[in-house]
């Protein structure tokens, strides 16, 4: 199963949280590779941080169980830019990172 845990996020709401998920959801579905049909398989997460400071200038997104055909680009590539895409779309002046992990 793919696992998306995004890190160091600011505070948002509820909603903007969803809004978030959803948008992640919908940048996996659209990778036709992946194989992915909805949000029923894969799982997304955002673990607090309990320190404040700096929060959502850098923010991490570790991919984890990206399969291995879809390691190669412009696979992989797309996942990185997509996943970048997404965040920046909510938390606009953050550097991105994204970590991705096939599985073995």
């Amino acid at each position: 199963m793919l696992v998306i845990k995004v890190w160091c996020l600011p505070t948002l709401s509820q909603e903007a949280l969803l809004s978030l998920f959803k948008d992640i959801v919908a940048a996996v579905v659209a990778i036709e590779k992946l194989g992915v049909k909805s949000e029923n398989e894969m799982l997304v997460l955002f673990p607090p941080d309990t320190m404040t400071y700096g929060l959502g200038k850098e923010v991490l997104v570790e991919v984890d169980g990206l399969p291995e055909v879809c390691w190669y680009p412009p696979n992989r590539f797309n996942m990185e830019t997509d996943m970048k895409t997404v965040v920046n779309k909510h938390i606009p002046n953050a550097n991105v990172i994204v970590h991705i992990r096939t599985t073995q």
